[in-house]
């Protein structure tokens, strides 16, 4: 993906960017594989092009023009959702499915007996439904992006990755979601979770 710094993005612009990533199809539009469509959040008319490849990140917005060193909020939110369809068709993740409400397999690939065994709160997220496998007894939550075991809401480990994958250390992915989304995420964390999901 391409390489723009966090550059002390601030917690306006950081909220909106996860505002337009959770707006999905209603505020994102894909043109080809590399140039997308953003709708303006100030000119509901006005619409911005990002195109975004392995080497750069370019955006039609004001800001992105006047400040071509950071990301624009078009263009971390942009980053979200391909990090967010990249993830959906990982095969690591294939196991785990929906069916209707029931899971299909359990993680460890059984298909025997599941059933729900209760729910678990979680800090950032709301309750989540949890299942037991009766073949090999694991219990399980099941999550559509497959972030099987995580206690944080999808938006934000999307966040940390993007904004690691830009070049950020842990310490400052770590500093921006404290500051910007009142969500504390250890720098140890943003590591472990590059490493297994961005592969």
């Amino acid at each position: 993906m391409a390489k723009r710094k966090y550059n002390g993005m601030s917690r306006h612009a950081m909220q909106r960017a996860v505002k337009i990533f959770q707006s999905g199809s209603d505020m994102i539009k894909c043109v080809n594989k590399s140039t997308w469509k953003v709708k303006s959040q100030s000119e509901p008319k006005k619409w911005h092009t990002v195109k975004i490849n392995e080497s750069e990140l370019k955006c039609t917005c004001a800001y992105w023009q006047n400040h071509k060193e950071s990301m624009c909020v078009h263009g971390l939110a942009i980053k979200m959702y391909i990090l967010q369809n990249t993830l959906l068709i990982k095969p690591s993740d294939k196991k785990v499915r929906k069916d209707n409400v029931m899971p299909r397999y359990c993680p460890k690939g059984h298909t025997s007996h599941i059933t729900r065994a209760g729910t678990k709160k979680r800090k950032y997220r709301d309750p989540t439904q949890i299942y037991e496998c009766h073949e090999c007894k694991s219990r399980f939550a099941w999550d559509e992006i497959g972030f099987v075991g995580i206690h944080y809401p999808p938006y934000a480990v999307l966040l940390v990755l993007c904004l690691y994958d830009a070049g950020n250390s842990p310490e400052t992915v770590s500093l921006a979601l404290q500051t910007n989304m009142d969500i504390s995420v250890h720098e140890t964390t943003v590591e472990r979770w590059s490493k297994r999901f961005c592969k």
